[in-house]
């Protein structure tokens, strides 16, 4: 079988293992996730059912932006090894290079970009389908382990590759804490022990984060994906610039990398200038709930409803599954988190109330009613409603509340009303009003004050992202969040999605 010898065919072991797709149909099968798939549902106890309802679920039916997360992912993936490919005697160099150097240098070797760096920020609330959408997204890679046998262009006797690598970001926001859980990763991929003898050998956080980045060089790991970016672990924590600059150097390593997480978790991007023009070549992913920007003809919700409605337990179908789309759509506010918790605590009421086997949309009503979802009905209303004064509560904590209030043309008043329905967001933003009033020092209140122009321009910067070209708002902004995908989707067809 003849060789090809252009460069973007050319042979690579790193990437023989990775599916070959023929179209978009192919990549949505392979990120679509049912639970229930081959479970014969009607054969199952009302413990089982029920125990089914409470456990862990994550559907998915891919909707235009979920497969556009997904090839970029396998195209970041693919381009950076590309250029390690061990068959070139280039790709060995490089690889040698990077991984002696993260040894004996430490994290001072990454404040330059490596060959291959790529970086996908994946923004969004908690329930928008950020990452579930990204653990399917590994499997457009292929097995996580690819074990290699002995390769004379490589100059292998053997050698283990890994396809990728999710970990969530540390709680405290600490590098070393980070440092650990990705150790823990290869060490639960691997059956290794790098997490415990790693740190005895590597003394400081600085030499050991270098050594950690070139033992994923060795493993020629493929994408490091890391979620749970929030405000508390990037921004406010003590150790918040520390990692920080780590960030930097992990988007430096030469390896890929996509951080998810909430939007403001990000705004000490803006203080950036050469590092931060990186995101302006691969726009920011934000999810929204269905319906919260945009047009209805470009609402998601019936993919989304196909992919929820697809969990379903009881032994007859639903009454009327239209019915149960807009009663599920108005009562989760187009959040697909809620839409799913909703769906699964009606289809339980039904099943301990035994007195019929099929969901209707009252069921859904009424779960949305019951006081297991008090902690989140306003959340739901707010979008809804377009409500932002609702959504208060989460307001610089998960939520981009001011984002959202921009995008509807609501202004948000710096004193809260009394007359407010959403009493607990009151009382939480007041206090969090007084306690920032008693502590904050001359130097915090300049930090708070940057971070909060930060947020302002982040709001603007994303508003200008979902804005059509005809509206006025934009202001002749161009929507980048197509640039270059086109380009990556010849590979597939030549077919172009819709932003």
């Amino acid at each position: 079988m003849p060789t090809e010898s252009h460069w973007f065919r050319v042979a690579n072991p790193l990437t023989d293992h990775m599916p070959r797709f023929l179209g978009l149909e192919d990549v949505a099968r392979v990120m679509t996730n049912d639970p229930l798939d081959g479970l014969d549902v009607s054969s199952l106890s009302i413990l089982e059912q029920d125990e089914l309802l409470v456990a862990e679920k994550m559907p998915l039916r891919p909707t235009s932006q979920n497969l556009r997360v997904g090839l970029t992912i396998l195209g970041m993936t693919n381009g950076s090894l590309r250029l390690r490919n061990p068959d070139s005697p280039r790709g060995r160099a490089l690889v040698d290079k990077v991984v002696e150097a993260g040894q004996l240098e430490g994290l001072k070797y990454f404040s330059a970009p490596q060959a291959g760096s790529a970086t996908l920020l994946v923004l969004g609330g908690t329930g928008t389908a950020k990452t579930v959408t990204i653990k399917q997204a590994q499997r457009l890679l292929g097995p996580q382990v690819i074990r290699h046998q002995k390769n004379e262009a490589a100059l292998w006797v053997a050698s283990t590759q890994l396809a990728y690598l999710f970990v969530a970001m540390s709680h405290d926001g600490s590098r070393g804490g980070l440092l650990v859980g990705i150790l823990l990763a290869i060490d639960r991929a691997l059956d290794t022990s790098h997490a415990i003898d790693m740190p005895k050998k590597f003394k400081t956080i600085e030499r050991l984060a270098g050594a950690v980045i070139a033992l994923m060089h060795s493993l020629y790991l493929g994408i490091l994906l890391i979620d749970e970016c929030q405000l508390r672990n990037l921004v406010t924590s003590d150790q918040a610039e520390l990692m920080q600059m780590f960030l930097l150097n992990l988007m430096n390593s030469g390896i890929p990398l996509v951080l998810v997480g909430n939007p403001y978790a990000f705004t000490w991007m803006a203080d950036l200038s050469q590092d931060a023009r990186r995101f302006t070549e691969r726009p920011p992913e934000f999810f929204h709930p269905c319906g919260a920007i945009g047009t209805p003809e470009e609402d998601d919700w019936e993919v989304v409803f196909d992919g929820v409605s697809a969990y379903y337990v009881l032994h007859s179908p639903p009454q009327s599954l239209a019915e149960c789309s807009n009663a599920l759509k108005r009562c989760s506010g187009g959040v697909p988190g809620l839409a799913l918790a909703l769906w699964c605590t009606a289809q339980r009421q039904v099943l301990h109330g035994q007195e019929r086997t099929h969901l209707r949309a009252e069921d859904i009503i009424a779960a949305y009613n019951d006081s297991g979802f008090d902690a989140m009905r306003d959340l739901a209303d707010g979008f809804e409603n377009k409500d932002p004064m609702r959504m208060l509560r989460w307001r610089d904590e998960d939520v981009p509340v001011d984002f959202y209030a921009a995008a509807w043309g609501c202004v948000l008043p710096d004193v809260i009303p009394d007359a407010m329905n959403s009493m607990p967001a009151k009382v939480l933003v007041e206090q969090r009003r007084s306690k920032g009033t008693k502590t904050l020092s001359a130097k915090a209140k300049l930090k708070a004050k940057k971070t909060r122009e930060a947020n302002k321009q982040l709001q603007r910067d994303l508003l200008n992202q979902n804005l059509k070209a005809e509206d006025m708002r934009k202001r002749g902004v161009q929507n980048q969040t197509m640039k270059g995908l086109d380009a990556m989707l010849a590979e597939y067809g030549g077919k172009k999605l819709k932003p």
